[in-house]
């Protein structure tokens, strides 16, 4: 069993039903592979009250939720585990309820100091993710985005 310690930086979206879809990054102690991932959480009543938290097992956070014309939810991710740092994203087929492909939005930084990626969707159903990581052999971070697209 999992003993979380730190939990912070929610993000929510409004789904197609009205349901507010919730997601927090969650941290532990240390002790285990995946120091970081987020957890979901549902409100039928605009926030007023909400459901139990389900783990996504996804790797990284804080999460950045949006819905994709195509339907899909993305959660974009940073990911700070070794050896896989970059910037994630994940894609749900189901409302959030789970999961599954994961896309390697920017995987190219010699260290864990990145994150905070935040996508938008242009007109031609393509993607923009912006985060902060650094270049291979800079000494400081930059802001840097990607441009990116889901596979159909």
């Amino acid at each position: 069993h999992i003993k979380w310690y730190y939990t912070s930086e929610p993000h929510v979206i409004e789904l197609d039903d009205g349901t507010l879809l919730g997601a927090i990054r969650v941290e532990d102690e240390g002790k285990y592979e995946n120091d970081y991932t987020i957890y979901t959480t549902r409100s039928a009543d605009g926030g007023r009250t909400w459901s139990a938290w389900k783990c996504t097992h996804i790797c990284g956070a804080p999460a950045h939720l949006m819905k994709h014309s195509s339907g899909v939810l993305i959660c974009s991710v940073g990911r700070r585990t070794k050896p896989d740092f970059g910037e994630y994203a994940y894609i749900s087929q189901d409302n959030g309820e789970t999961w599954c492909k994961e896309y390697v939005i920017n995987d190219r930084t010699p260290n864990c100091d990145l994150g905070y990626p935040c996508s938008v969707e242009l007109d031609d159903g393509s993607l923009i993710t912006v985060y902060y990581q650094k270049f291979p052999g800079d000494d400081y971070c930059s802001v840097l985005y990607s441009k990116w697209s889901l596979q159909k």
